[in-house]
């Protein structure tokens, strides 16, 4: 059954509505966090600063959204809620551009499903409701790919500068974009002339979004020449940095990019052996995806065969090239960056994994059935089960999230017994950015070992100063209490390091005339109800 433009656009508001509450709701409950804190950091720097491709700032990530945000936050400030409602409206804005996307290369009903699995999505709400760039590069991801197949069917100059236009700007939101920009060349190499064009047109649009691409890749290269210490110190203990083809656990590359779907398909669902409710959502999104995605491939092949190579390409081309670059070993012995291969840096593929589903649900799966009440029964099946298996994700989402990496409520209980000039010593330097946020005291604030005041310092040698604790340096903090010094404070983040290092600390202030005062914990339960605690903060008095 067709539906008419009135029904069409009534369930597209629909779907857009229900999107935008999922990405409203709770918008500012958590704390500015994780890589939070060192987005405002880069978003308060003046805009010259950021695109200045022959001085980079210190970051590996371009400019675009950073100079976005700075202007943002002029205009709606820094509360929590404001921040993050940038990239709730961006991911919102990313709804409709996939169901206009489906229609495109498909038919009205295909797109609306790929927005409705998008719109519900717990991987993309929860980083919808994240400050940093990842909602900008889908939209940007979404448009560069509905340009070209509009220049595709009508060759006119505004699509041949649209797509340079979003598929630049892709670039300079995100570097992995240049991944998808390969994956539109090779589907324009492989299809232009089944479409009727001729490749003096479609080499200029590709040359001209590398060239105009190119101060990126320059920027990058400088940035990546940047000497931290961040990889010795959160890279040298995770298993992760031993990656291995073969190995049978997260380090194998296809355990990871396996990981990375099941995410894209559920949600950040823990796993839990042990619980029915894992398992039933475990084994069911398996079934129902695994068939959904054969189905579509199998039909699409002999009836679409250049549209399924470029929802192929889009959606295979950036993990191949990950892979790739996983594989090339460094002179430590690692691989090649191995933590950018999360599911954040992928998420700009999701829009066309849900749209090779959802043709899959809505044309693949009806040519293997072809009773037509038990072709209504198997769409009913897959509908109402992948928007349980987000329900499932959403509600352990909505309800430990914002308990995590606390630092509204660590500040608070902090400023309860802080007194001014105390010093406050911080296990590492890139949480700096989000406890600034959270404790507006005026308290210096130094990183350890190094002793690096980090109210003023710059995030490159905030970086900098993050360094491996061991018995040499471990006591260092003392060399810059005098003997006025009272009372300290240490913020420890077991999230990041082991135990040993902040222990190591802890007794150097109790040799040294110090006593132990009040202990502060964050402490919440996971999903598997176990009780993790993630910070400590510790006050030591004389």
């Amino acid at each position: 059954m067709e539906l008419d433009r009135k029904n069409v656009l009534l369930i597209l508001l629909l779907i857009v509505l229900a999107g935008s509450a999922l990405r409203i709701y709770n918008l500012g409950a958590a704390s500015i966090r994780a890589d939070e804190g060192g987005t405002i950091y880069f978003a308060e720097r003046p805009v010259q600063e950021l695109v200045n491709i022959f001085h980079p700032y210190y970051d590996v990530q371009p400019p675009l959204f950073y100079s976005i945000l700075h202007f943002w936050i002029q205009a709606f400030g820094k509360t929590a809620f404001a921040l993050r409602l940038l990239p709730a409206l961006l991911s919102i804005i990313a709804i409709p551009i996939i169901y206009l996307l489906g229609k495109e290369l498909f038919n009205d009903k295909i797109g609306l499903f790929a927005a409705l699995i998008f719109a519900i999505s717990q991987a993309n709400i929860r980083f919808a409701q994240t400050l940093r760039m990842y909602p900008l590069l889908i939209l940007f991801a979404l448009l560069s790919v509905y340009f070209l197949m509009q220049y595709f069917k009508n060759p006119s100059h505004r699509n041949f500068a649209l797509f340079i236009l979003f598929a630049v700007l892709s670039v300079y939101t995100h570097y992995f974009a240049g991944f998808l920009l390969g994956a539109e060349f090779l589907f324009a190499i492989l299809f232009y002339k089944k479409y009727g064009i001729k490749f003096s047109k479609i080499f200029p649009m590709f040359a001209i979004s590398a060239i105009l691409s190119a101060p990126a890749g320059w920027l990058l290269y400088h940035q990546l020449a940047i000497k931290t210490y961040t990889e010795v110190v959160y890279f040298g203990d995770d298993p992760l940095a031993k990656v291995t083809l073969l190995a049978p656990n997260q380090s194998n590359i296809f355990a990871r990019l396996g990981l990375i779907f099941y995410q894209l398909s559920v949600g950040f669902l823990q796993f839990n052996l042990k619980s029915r409710l894992f398992l039933v959502v475990f084994i069911s999104s398996i079934a129902v995806f695994s068939l959904s995605l054969i189905a579509g491939i199998k039909h699409m092949y002999y009836t679409r065969k250049e549209k399924l190579w470029l929802l192929l390409l889009s959606v295979a081309f950036p993990p191949i090239c990950l892979a790739l670059l996983w594989s090339l070993p460094l002179n430590n012995g690692h691989t090649l960056i191995p933590v950018l291969t999360y599911t954040r840096y992928l998420l700009f593929i999701s829009p066309f994994y849900y749209l090779l589903v959802a043709y899959g649900a809505l044309e693949g799966i009806p040519q293997l059935v072809r009773n037509i009440k038990l072709q209504k029964a198997a769409f009913a099946i897959i509908l109402l089960a992948i928007v349980f298996f987000n329900a499932v994700s959403l509600n352990y989402y909505y309800t430990l999230d914002s308990k995590q990496e606390n630092w509204d409520a660590l500040s608070s209980e902090i400023s309860k017994d802080y007194s001014q000039g105390e010093p406050i010593f911080l296990m590492s330097a890139s949480y700096f950015y989000n406890f600034e946020q959270a404790f507006n005291n005026g308290a210096n604030v130094y990183s350890v070992p190094t002793n690096l005041l980090l109210n003023n310092a710059t995030f490159a040698d905030a970086y900098r100063s993050i360094g491996v604790i061991n018995e040499s340096n471990s006591c260092d903090a003392l060399k810059i209490l005098d003997e006025k010094t009272k009372s300290v404070w240490f913020i420890d983040a077991p999230i990041t390091f082991k135990s040993k290092p902040a222990g190591m600390i802890k007794d150097c202030f109790l040799k040294n005339g110090f006593s132990a005062g009040r202990v502060i914990e964050n402490s919440y339960f996971n999903q598997k109800g176990e009780n993790i605690t993630d910070m400590h903060v510790y006050r030591f008095e004389k």
